[in-house]
C-alpha cells in the first residue's frame, strides 16, 4: 500500500513538473515570437490601411528616422478601454536592426506623447510586476526576450515564471566593484 502511494505521489510530481515545463517552453516560444514587435502608445486612431503611413510619417517626424515600407511585415491597433485615448498600436518589424533603431530613440518620443515599448508575454509581464512587489528586488527589467531582477549589492539574476524571486535574487552572486 504504501509503495502504491509513494508511487502515486511520485506521478504526481513529475506531471506538475512537465507541466511547468511546458508552459515555461510556451512563455519562451511565445516571447520568441514577439521579439521584433513593438507596442505603441499614443499614436493617433487611424483607419487600418492608413495605419501604417501614419506610423512613417510620425516616426520620420519626430525622430528624423527613415522607416521603409518593406521594414513592416505587420501593423494593428488592439482594443483599449479608453474611449478617450488612442488605441495601443503593435508594430512587427522585419528584423532587430530596424526595431532597436527605433526603440533607441523611446525617450525622444516619449516627451513627444508617444510611448514605445516591447510586446511583453502576458507571463513576462505578470513576472514582472511580482518582482516589483517582491521587497528584496530593487530593480526589475525586460531585455531581448527574458525578464532580468536585481537586489542591492548583487549581481543581476534572469528570472522565470517559476522562480521563487527571493530565494534568487538573494543566491546571487554579490556585485564587484573595480577602482581604477
Amino acid at each position: 500500500m504504501q509503495t502504491k502511494i509513494g508511487d502515486l505521489i511520485n506521478n504526481a510530481q513529475n506531471g506538475h513538473r512537465k507541466t511547468n515545463d511546458a508552459i515555461r517552453m510556451a512563455n519562451y516560444n511565445e516571447q520568441y515570437s514577439r521579439k521584433m514587435n513593438i507596442r505603441i502608445f499614443g499614436l493617433p486612431n487611424q483607419q487600418s490601411r492608413e495605419l501604417k503611413t501614419t506610423f512613417i510619417e510620425t516616426i520620420k517626424k519626430l525622430t528624423d528616422i527613415d522607416v521603409a515600407n518593406e521594414e513592416i511585415i505587420a501593423i494593428h491597433s488592439l482594443p483599449t478601454r479608453s474611449p478617450d485615448k488612442p488605441n495601443p498600436v503593435i508594430v512587427k518589424m522585419r528584423n532587430t536592426e530596424s526595431k532597436s533603431n527605433i526603440m533607441k530613440h523611446g525617450k525622444l518620443l516619449l516627451e513627444k506623447q508617444l510611448k514605445l515599448a516591447d510586446d511583453i508575454t502576458k507571463n513576462n509581464l505578470g513576472l514582472m510586476n511580482r518582482a516589483r512587489e517582491n521587497s528584496h528586488v530593487d530593480k526589475v527589467w525586460y531585455f531581448n526576450g527574458a525578464v532580468y531582477a536585481k537586489a542591492a549589492g548583487k549581481k543581476r539574476v534572469r528570472i522565470d515564471i517559476f522562480d521563487n524571486l527571493s530565494e534568487k535574487v538573494l543566491t546571487a552572486p554579490l556585485e564587484v566593484f573595480q577602482t581604477r
